[in-house]
C-alpha cells in the first residue's frame, strides 16, 4: 500500500513496516497528490508542489529508482492533478493546464484541452474517456 502525503514524501507499507521516499531518494516533491500504479508495475507519482522551480511535478518509480519528467518531456502543465491508465495502455496526466499522453518515451499535450485544469480523468466501457474539467464541467 502507498500512501502520499503534503509535505512528508510517499510511504510504501510492506505488511510489517512502512518505508518513506522523500527527495532525498528522488522524488520530485515531498506533496504527493496522486498515485498510480501502470500494468507494468511502474509508480507514478504527481506533485502540485514543485520542490525547486523548473524541476518538474512527475515521478515514476521502477522499484529501484525515481525518473522526473517535466514541461521538457512534453507534460501540459506543472502541477499534477491526476494520473489514469486506459484500457489500452496509454498514461494520462492531468494537470493545471491541461492534459498529456505518455507513449512509452515522452508526453505528448493534447491541444483540445490546453490551459485547462484536468482533476479526473475516466473511462467509459466503450473506451471513450471522460476529462473532468475544474470550472468547466466534463
Amino acid at each position: 500500500m502507498w500512501v502520499g502525503t503534503r509535505g512528508g514524501g510517499v510511504s510504501c507499507y510492506d505488511g510489517e513496516r512502512f518505508h518513506t521516499f522523500t527527495t532525498a531518494e528522488g522524488l520530485v516533491s515531498d506533496g504527493v497528490s496522486c498515485i498510480l500504479e501502470d500494468r507494468e508495475g511502474h509508480l507514478w507519482f504527481g506533485s502540485r508542489s514543485q520542490s525547486q522551480p523548473g524541476s518538474g511535478c512527475l515521478s515514476r518509480y521502477d522499484g529501484k529508482d525515481f525518473c522526473t519528467f517535466t514541461t521538457a518531456e512534453g507534460l501540459a502543465g506543472t502541477q499534477v492533478l491526476t494520473i489514469f491508465e486506459d484500457s489500452r495502455g496509454d498514461l494520462w496526466v492531468g494537470t493545471n493546464t491541461g492534459v498529456s499522453r505518455w507513449n512509452g518515451e515522452y508526453f505528448t499535450p493534447i491541444e483540445a484541452l490546453s490551459a485547462m485544469s484536468v482533476n479526473a480523468i475516466a473511462e467509459d466501457d466503450q473506451g471513450n474517456l471522460w476529462f473532468a474539467v475544474l470550472s468547466d464541467g466534463i
